[in-house]
């Protein structure tokens, strides 16, 4: 069960290697008078640090060292 959520965590940390971030869009209302109403959409990005891959990636193999991961008995 532990090597399946590390698995899991390295995985993600892969994924945010190849995926440096994400695009969302939001709906904002500018004017609203009676019958009539403006609204706008606004492209919004997040963007995370390179590091952030990294050290999801050790995150993971350092948790991998203890449950005993690769070695032989």
């Amino acid at each position: 069960m532990k090597t399946i959520t590390l698995d899991i965590i390295i995985a993600i940390g892969l994924i945010i290697i190849l995926y440096t971030g994400f695009n969302y869009l939001t709906r904002e209302k500018l004017v609203d008078v009676s019958s009539m109403e403006i609204t706008t959409d606004i492209n919004s990005k997040v963007i995370w640090d390179s590091f952030a891959d990294i050290g999801v990636i050790i995150i993971g193999e350092l948790l991998y060292e203890p449950v005993g991961y690769g070695r032989k008995k």
